[in-house]
């Protein structure tokens, strides 16, 4: 599959921080399991992190949450990754029924593009595979996140 650029010309990466364009913008995911996805991107954009820990005196969110008896099914509806080390914009994923995660003509999905800062695409490939990520369709190379 040919994006139009002639093979083996290696065009510049141009880095554009769209917080800085349009403040307050946020990137949306709409997944089916907002936790796990969240942590796949936290590997897959080094900086980027939940904002904050559990309250005091809790360990864990799952903790407070027995603590402050959140219902099963409440938990785990939505993640926040904000940029610890930037400006970039925060990142939200929120819990949609099965169908809607993934629907491809409804404009509920969407996703982003991670170019290697350290090392070879190759390397990126391996790195991000060991954290879920599966093949794109169509290509040898290049990977996705994990679904949900």
């Amino acid at each position: 599959m040919s994006d139009g650029r002639p093979r083996g010309l290696r065009l510049p990466a141009v880095w554009i921080t769209v917080a800085g364009i349009i403040p307050g913008i946020h990137i949306v995911f709409d997944c089916a399991d907002p936790d796990r996805l969240a942590r796949f991107w936290m590997v897959a954009l080094p900086g980027y992190d939940f904002p904050h820990g559990p309250p005091d005196g809790f360990a864990a969110w799952e903790q407070w949450a027995d603590a402050n008896e959140v219902p099963q099914e409440q938990r785990n509806a939505g993640r926040t990754l904000v940029d610890k080390q930037g400006h970039r914009p925060d990142i939200f994923f929120l819990r949609v029924p099965e169908g809607k995660a993934a629907e491809p003509r409804t404009g509920r999905r969407m996703h982003i593009d991670v170019m290697p800062t350290d090392g070879t695409r190759d390397e990126e490939v391996v790195r991000l595979k060991g954290s879920g990520a599966t093949r794109v369709r169509g290509s040898s190379q290049a990977p996705t996140a994990p679904v949900g």
